[in-house]
């Protein structure tokens, strides 16, 4: 499996873009009518938002200023 090793700051950096783009999808699900485009936005959620408990994961457990590696 391929991982992605980021320093603690840029694993911050990314799971606060990670947030940012849940709330936007969540809006967007929120508006959207057409049932075939909500299914793919809620497809999409579902992913953004294990990667970004992964990274969670993975930030709790990290050590002060070790690089945080995630798979991808």
């Amino acid at each position: 499996m391929p991982t992605l090793e980021l320093t603690e700051e840029e694993a911050r950096e990314l799971s606060t873009a990670l947030d940012i783009r849940i709330h936007g999808l969540r809006a967007e699900l929120a508006a959207a009518d057409a049932r075939e485009y909500r299914a793919m936005l809620r497809a999409t959620l579902d992913r953004v938002e294990l990667i970004a408990a992964h990274l969670a994961q993975r930030l709790a457990g990290a050590d002060a200023g070790s690089p945080v590696a995630a798979p991808i």
